[in-house]
């Protein structure tokens, strides 16, 4: 392949890329199949506190897709007050590891003292051994990547939801 440049003052730049043909054949990839998940197992309310509107709002049409009941904070003062006046109570918190005005784990030890019942799982741009040895989240927490797909985040709220497992 090449990549040809052509510039002039006043008429800009163009650059015209050029690709080898292939003449290998094109084969279709395997799709993974989608997780197979009821439905009906959907039920809980979900609090999203992430501070990237995309992606909280992607978080909260994948969910409430899957049948659960979603509310979204921008920043962990307003995920405390949308959780205190919470009805039904909160029984997720999903939320950003790093925030600007306190870490996911500071949230949730807040949380919990209004939303005992409440469950958590992390969410971060990082991967989960960096978020560890950062010390931010302890060992065996339950934690999703960003960016996540919608089978690995509906199938990751289900596990913790469904599990009976909190944790601390």
């Amino acid at each position: 392949g090449a990549i040809g440049v052509d510039s002039a003052p006043d008429r800009g730049t163009r650059f015209t890329l050029y690709f080898p043909e292939s003449v290998a054949r094109q084969t279709e990839r395997p799709v993974a199949p989608r997780a197979e998940v009821s439905k009906g197992a959907a039920t809980g309310t979900i609090l999203i506190a992430e501070d990237e509107k995309q992606v909280a709002d992607l978080a909260r049409t994948i969910l409430e897709g899957d049948g659960f009941s979603v509310r979204v904070a921008n920043c962990a003062q307003d995920a405390l007050d949308v959780a205190r006046n919470a009805q039904p109570p909160v029984d997720l918190l999903l939320t950003d590891v790093i925030m600007p005005d306190m870490n996911g784990r500071q949230l949730y030890e807040k949380l919990l003292s209004f939303c005992p019942g409440a469950a958590v799982l992390y969410m971060s741009g990082y991967t989960d051994d960096v978020i560890a040895d950062r010390g931010v989240l302890e060992e065996g927490v339950s934690f999703i990547s960003k960016p996540f797909t919608r089978d690995a985040i509906t199938t990751k709220v289900r596990q913790v939801l469904g599990r009976g497992f909190r944790d601390q």
